[in-house]
């Protein structure tokens, strides 16, 4: 067992460790940050907010890591049915959260409203059921399959919400087109006010947080025998902000952390479920 002072020297051997083979150092991981908000800027076109997410958005990569992107709907928004819509949204096509009948997470998306020419990969997903109109997560998803894999000319499979595939350079590319809500989800209420006994996440960031709502991606309840309609509510923009305000030796034990559960992962399942 190591003294004090072995455990001293050992704990900043591998903080060095860390940082030469995976962080890199504080003014390397804010570089990667403001060039990763960079190119969501360039690359957001007329139609979709581009948002890169996992581990290359938090601007904690490794070489070979995968490259994860949402892909948000500009002309689509997401509303709770009992508020109003806002003006700054009344030109737009707007869906209302409708409650699934499975684990808290997972929505339903019903049209309020439908405005200008929308993307064939939305307008196929429609589903009547009885006098409402409801939005399909998986024909969405599909569709995007199918668009992507005839036009890019790559092979493109469903991997949970996303699309996925290998680019030319062997990088597996998960891109996920998902809707905007601007309200924080109800179910997640709770995190606003909880006891928060060091300070952290600072109620300037909470702020932030809460008022920039969360997305509603493709992928139903894996718990549900009828996934057909459900929309999972996503917080991942949420966790990027979180990550973003980490010190640089709070991402040191992040990157260890996941490190961890990516060389343990299969060890780890086998033991929990046999």
């Amino acid at each position: 067992m190591m003294n004090s002072k072995e455990s001293e020297q050992m704990s900043l051997l591998l903080s060095t460790y860390l940082e030469r083979r995976y962080t890199g150092t504080e003014e390397i991981v804010n570089i990667k940050r403001r060039a990763v908000v960079l190119g969501e800027q360039l690359m957001s076109s007329d139609f979709h907010w581009h948002i890169f997410t996992g581990s290359y958005g938090e601007g904690c990569s490794q070489k070979g890591s995968d490259i994860d992107r949402m892909f948000v709907d500009k002309d689509i928004a997401v509303i709770y049915p009992d508020r109003c819509i806002p003006r700054h949204l009344a030109h737009k096509t707007i869906l209302y959260i409708r409650e699934a009948d499975c684990r808290p997470g997972y929505v339903h998306l019903e049209i309020c409203q439908l405005k200008r020419s929308l993307h064939t990969t939305f307008t196929n997903s429609l589903v009547r059921i009885g006098k409402s109109v409801f939005v399909s997560s998986d024909i969405f998803r599909e569709e995007w399959v199918s668009y992507y894999s005839t036009k890019v000319g790559l092979k493109y499979e469903s991997n949970g919400p996303s699309i996925a595939c290998t680019g030319l350079c062997g990088t597996s590319m998960d891109n996920v087109y998902c809707l905007r809500c601007n309200s924080w989800p109800k179910e997640a209420n709770e995190w606003i006010t909880r006891t928060r006994l060091y300070g952290w996440p600072h109620q300037t960031l909470i702020n932030k947080i809460v008022n920039s709502g969360c997305h509603l991606v493709p992928v139903g309840d894996k718990c549900s025998e009828d996934t057909f309609l459900q929309w999972r509510i996503s917080l991942v923009t949420a966790e990027r902000s979180l990550v973003h305000s980490f010190s640089h030796i709070q991402v040191k034990v992040y990157t260890a952390a996941e490190i961890f559960l990516k060389t343990n992962k299969g060890n780890i399942e086998r033991n929990n479920w046999g």
